[in-house]
């Protein structure tokens, strides 16, 4: 059934409807295939014994504790605790890098520490441009980490020091980020049940 024509003098509706073409758009493009991709990639190293270590900046931030605490606590169904840190937590290491050192280092200063050969670095950034995500990504990579990034249409210079580029088609800040909610409860749904049974 065809939907009723929009009150052209609703703002938000007209911005719902614009939303909602772009995920018909996201569905028909490569970004699905990334989500799959990246599903399984976390899945694996979660089953040899690795872990996921998610990192990003503002909003960035935000979803890569939203993602960690669906991994550590449950998503959709009931399954064993996964591990996952979100290295946007810990509001003294931060700083203290940040003040110690410069702010480029928060993330690779952790992954230093915490990032072992058959983890995963998971970097959110919308631009791939944030100089402490590709800090972070480099150290990563230099430390045997599978490296991941959720972005924008234009990767970045994040994309370099990533083995696999979850990019969302679009330019918007606001719309990449809704794109990567998405992305990163589609990979949660996939490891649900992956290891419902674990």
């Amino acid at each position: 059934m065809k939907p009723a024509p929009l009150p052209t003098a609703c703002a938000s509706a007209l911005r719902l409807a614009e939303i909602a073409q772009m995920f018909w758009q996201a569905a028909e493009c490569a970004f699905p295939q990334a989500i799959e991709a990246a599903a399984a990639a976390i899945g694996e190293a979660i089953e040899k014994g690795g872990k996921v270590l998610a990192f990003g900046n503002g909003g960035s931030a935000a979803d890569a504790q939203h993602f960690c605490g669906e991994l550590m606590v449950r998503f959709q169904r009931e399954r064993r605790a996964l591990p996952a840190i979100a290295l946007v937590s810990d509001a003294a290491v931060l700083t203290a890098c940040a003040n110690d050192y410069e702010y480029e280092e928060v993330f690779a200063r952790q992954m230093e520490a915490l990032g072992k050969p058959g983890d995963i670095a998971l970097a959110i950034s919308t631009s791939g441009e944030s100089a402490n995500v590709v800090r972070a990504l480099e150290v990563a990579r230099r430390q045997g980490l599978q490296t991941i990034l959720l972005t924008g249409a234009e990767a970045g210079a994040a994309a370099r020091f990533a083995d696999l580029v979850v990019a969302a088609p679009a330019a918007a800040t606001a719309r990449i980020q809704e794109l990567h909610l998405a992305a990163y409860h589609l990979i949660c749904e996939r490891l649900d049940a992956r290891f419902a049974s674990a």
